[in-house]
């Protein structure tokens, strides 16, 4: 395997990352330069999150009361959005939908033509509607190939490169080094401006291959990084403890109902406005609680649905698989209740990221982040359904536009060999070691301690110390960590950033001393809108971690608290021991 060779590359725009933020930021940065380049450790058009993102985007409509819409998303997203990306969301949207729908029939419509809408979770007034992720992503490939960005499939980026030849910077980035996923030769990107568009952190979920990597490579550059005590530490569920449940929007549009061991619609009681179609949080704090408290198994049951909701779920893209897979091994949603578990080990930071501004600037110039990885700003905590992909779509067409503008102005980047050869070194290390722990060896056991219950879904002072000590047993493995191939290598480079996610996570979260979206604390069971509309922002400070409280702007943002004081948690929280 050619391990020693290194290629070079020159570009003016360099886009991290396939999905749909990366695809349109590609796409529109070709608008403005001939040189652009898009690299995906997996195949754009088939890898990262997007072709599996249940195909539902946030769909307004020229006739709704935007203000409606903005009040809800911030309502919903317990009022740390940043509420200049609500607006400028939803100012942006509709355009960018309507230049998808010229390329094909991507959203599911009505018998009339209209959008086919519906409410999903946490929705009142807005609103979803499905797209073919699938089929848009494979004709945005196809237009990128025509317009003549360079793609690089199974190409992962390890770091990014700095003028200065420093990690953390406070200079520029010049750029990025990357490993091919099936030979580990090297590839030297030398770029006027970089794009961070590669999802978040999915940990334990190797089809969407996310790992924080692009979360991890601008954290060590010396990039802000917020909001990661929002990440939930449980992400997805399943069926019958085998079948993995995506899409839940879809599901709560089915009008599912939830029941615990006794027979109890506990939602009902929990979070009786909502109900089963509650944002993620509130779905899975409940669902948590019956668990802990002895109420499990819980079940999902669809016997009340007319026979018109399950031809919708069964023809729809997002919902059609799994109902044809439950159909093929005898689960019959019709007339029973289906078992619904924690998909275990799996990790998914939803409004967590990399800190950018409307023009999707970092505070480290030439480097841009868009879609996941730039943190979700519209979410706030995790608010309404289709708000991630509608980021996306919106974050990735700006960050393309600014990106490639300041391309044209930047002078020519300047690499610094020296940090290179370091970089390259540390980044192959793994694959030159006889002994040692391989990846997937550490990664099972990470998975394995954070799916306890007591871990995954609530948080004290106590526990996550813990915590943090666990990860230095993590680090002292890592520092020891062993590849037998290419693929072993990429696991390896992964691990350390999914280490890195984690370690913020529970230091976010133990600075959040109350209850707001997914850090659920046990030991502050309450949101304090008084002392809490903040966000924390993390930066690195040589081997430790600079923790930072920053005030959201509440007072200039239109949508507002009601309440400026403490808000009891819906339900006494159960006991961790």
């Amino acid at each position: 395997m050619p391990v020693n060779q290194v290629n070079a590359k020159e570009c003016d725009v360099l886009v991290i990352g396939g999905g749909m933020a990366g695809c349109w930021a590609a796409l529109r940065a070709s608008d403005f330069s001939k040189k652009v380049v898009l690299v995906d450790k997996g195949k754009v058009s088939r890898s990262g999150m997007s072709p599996f993102c249940g195909g539902f985007i946030l769909c307004p409509d020229p006739q709704d009361d935007m203000d409606v819409w903005h009040k809800e998303i911030a309502a919903m997203g317990e009022y740390v959005n940043d509420q200049d990306w609500v607006r400028t969301l939803l100012q942006d949207l509709p355009g960018i939908m309507e230049q998808m729908n010229s390329w094909g029939p991507v959203f599911e419509r009505d018998s009339r033509g209209n959008y086919r809408r519906f409410k999903g979770r946490g929705h009142d007034s807005t609103r979803i509607v499905i797209f073919d992720s699938r089929f848009t992503l494979e004709t945005m490939r196809r237009k990128l190939e025509e317009k003549g960005v360079e793609i690089h499939d199974r190409t992962m980026i390890v770091d990014l490169l700095t003028a200065d030849g420093v990690h953390p910077t406070s200079g520029k980035i010049s750029g990025a080094l990357a490993l091919n996923t099936r030979t580990a030769e090297t590839t030297v990107y030398k770029a006027r401006s970089v794009i961070i568009s590669s999802g978040g952190s999915g940990f334990g979920d190797d089809l969407s291959g996310l790992s924080g990597d692009g979360v991890g490579m601008a954290f060590r550059a010396g990039v802000e990084v917020t909001g990661m005590e929002f990440s939930r530490w449980w992400a997805n569920w399943t069926f019958n403890k085998i079948y993995r449940v995506g899409h839940v929007n879809q599901w709560q549009a089915l009008n599912w109902r939830l029941y615990n061991s006794k027979n109890e619609r506990f939602m009902l009681k929990d979070f009786p406005e909502l109900k089963e179609r509650g944002r993620e949080q509130d779905l899975t704090s409940s669902i948590g609680k019956e668990y802990v408290e002895g109420h499990g198994p819980v079940y999902a049951d669809f016997r009340h649905v007319d026979p018109e909701g399950f031809k919708w779920a069964r023809s729809n893209p997002a919902m059609a698989h799994i109902v044809s897979v439950l159909d093929r091994v005898g689960i019959k949603l019709e007339t029973e209740r289906v078992r619904y578990d924690q998909c275990p080990g799996f990790i998914f930071f939803q409004g967590s990221g990399i800190r950018n501004n409307i023009y999707t600037e970092t505070n480290l110039s030439g480097l841009y982040a868009a879609g996941q990885a730039g943190g979700y700003p519209t979410h706030g905590t995790y608010s309404v359904g289709g708000v991630n992909i509608a980021t996306c779509v919106v974050s990735g067409y700006r960050a393309g536009e600014y990106a490639a503008k300041l391309a044209r102005e930047n002078a020519e980047p300047v690499i610094n060999q020296d940090q290179v050869s370091s970089l390259r070194n540390l980044a192959l290390k793994p694959l030159r070691r006889k002994t040692g722990t391989r990846p997937n060896t550490l990664r099972e056991r990470m998975g394995e301690y954070m799916s306890v219950a007591t871990r995954a879904f609530y948080r004290d002072d106590a526990h996550l110390k813990e915590n943090l000590a666990e990860v230095e047993n993590w680090r002292e493995i890592l520092g020891e960590i062993r590849a037998e191939d290419p693929h072993d290598l990429i696991k390896a480079n992964s691990v350390k950033n999914f280490i890195l996610c984690w370690e913020l996570a529970f230091l976010a979260s133990l600075k959040r001393t109350e209850t707001r979206g997914a850090c659920l604390r046990t030991d502050y069971p309450y949101t304090d809108n008084s002392e809490w509309l903040k966000r924390i922002v993390a930066k690195t400070a040589g081997k430790k971690v600079d923790m930072s409280i920053v005030p959201v702007p509440i007072y200039r943002y239109p949508a507002k608290p009601a309440n400026m004081g403490k808000i009891p948690f819906p339900f006494d929280m159960p006991v961790i021991k």
